[in-house]
């Protein structure tokens, strides 16, 4: 509240409100270094505070170095469509009825001078790895979109910078250019971790076990974050697994829509572990899930009340009745016996702590 007149206050509360473009967000950073303090809808939202302004000075070397060892060597002039919402250009064949085959909104034209990343020099690399190592994207569905979207279509050169936006991390070398924001978000991965001077936490985490990131920005982490990173000579994420969309009813959530299940209300209702088991039995892994209040109260009453609920109670009853409430030891003579439900479970916990 006491942060409600600042000047960044208003425009965040306005981008996140209206979806607007984001260079109206310029007049905002003016004052970001004042470490402001903003709450809007129920979420803080750290401005230029010192751990920031520390990560972006980090970007700015990482930014400059990229352009020499990523190959981002070549200025050109870049046309495309752009969509401001998501950030994110697209070719017309990757529209669908004209619109951002992510959130549907209206796409515009770009034309601007950029820096152009090397891209299309890393497409042989890239589809090597993604065979000498199957388990790098999953599921394998993924993999395959990639490369039938992009590398058979061939891989074309990224553009890295704009000219018409000033909010973001300037090229240092030609300060009129700003760092597209795909670039700067991904190098966040590693210059959290204090790379490239303070390498104490990069080599104590790095590379990471597990990239976990929505079907939506699958092309980011598998083709143009690995591109960069082969161009800097370090190791890529061991396994990127990709989630699909939770839908409700069938439609993508959205606010305007008013069809959005709040995670905290059904945990009230229905507890941390049913809201789990629902997802694990009822939400296949990659694939969009269809959710709604009526799915999750059967399966709550046909499988866990009815289902497991009975199986319990049986057990249960029959250990009081038959063994005085003890669980019997398990027989000698089952020792040796195949059972690939025990084999799965000694030593579990022990391969998950590792």
């Amino acid at each position: 509240e006491g942060y409600s007149n600042h000047p960044i206050a208003g425009s965040i509360k306005e981008a996140y409100g209206k979806n607007i473009d984001m260079a109206r967000l310029g007049k905002a950073t003016e004052c970001a270094g004042h470490g402001v303090e903003v709450i809007y809808d129920g979420n803080k939202v750290l401005v230029g505070n010192e751990k920031l302004m520390k990560s972006q000075n980090v970007a700015y070397k990482v930014s400059e170095g990229i352009g020499t060892i990523c190959y981002v060597a070549y200025k050109g002039e870049y046309k495309g469509l752009y969509c401001v919402p998501c950030e994110t250009f697209f070719t017309p064949s990757q529209l669908v009825d004209g619109k951002c085959p992510d959130c549907g909104r209206e796409v515009k034209e770009v034309s601007e001078e950029a820096y152009f990343f090397r891209l299309s020099k890393y497409a042989d690399r890239l589809l090597a790895y993604y065979d000498e190592h199957p388990e790098f994207l999953e599921p394998e569905i993924r993999k395959n979109e990639m490369v039938k979207n992009f590398f058979e279509k061939g891989l074309e050169d990224l553009c890295v910078t704009r000219t018409t936006i000033e909010w973001g991390i300037p090229i240092l070398s030609d300060p009129k250019h700003t760092v597209y924001v795909w670039l700067d978000a991904l190098t966040n991965y590693i210059t959290a971790l204090g790379y490239p001077d303070n390498k104490e936490l990069y080599d104590k985490y790095w590379p990471a076990n597990f990239h976990l990131v929505g079907k939506e920005i699958v092309r980011f982490h598998t083709i143009i974050w690995p591109a960069m990173l082969i161009g800097l000579g370090l190791p890529l994420p061991k396994v990127l697994l990709s989630h699909g969309f939770v839908l409700a009813d069938g439609q993508k959530m959205s606010k305007s829509k008013g069809n959005a299940l709040s995670p905290q209300d059904m945990v009230r209702i229905f507890g941390v572990d049913a809201y789990r088991y629902y997802f694990m039995s009822d939400v296949q892994f990659g694939h969009d899930g269809s959710i709604s209040m009526e799915r999750m109260v059967q399966v709550y009453n046909n499988e866990l009340a009815n289902t497991w609920g009975n199986l319990c109670s049986r057990v249960l009853n029959m250990c009081n009745k038959y063994f005085d409430g003890k669980v019997p030891a398990f027989p000698a003579s089952q020792e040796q016996a195949d059972n690939p439900l025990r084999d799965i479970a000694e030593g579990l916990y022990e391969r998950y702590a590792a």
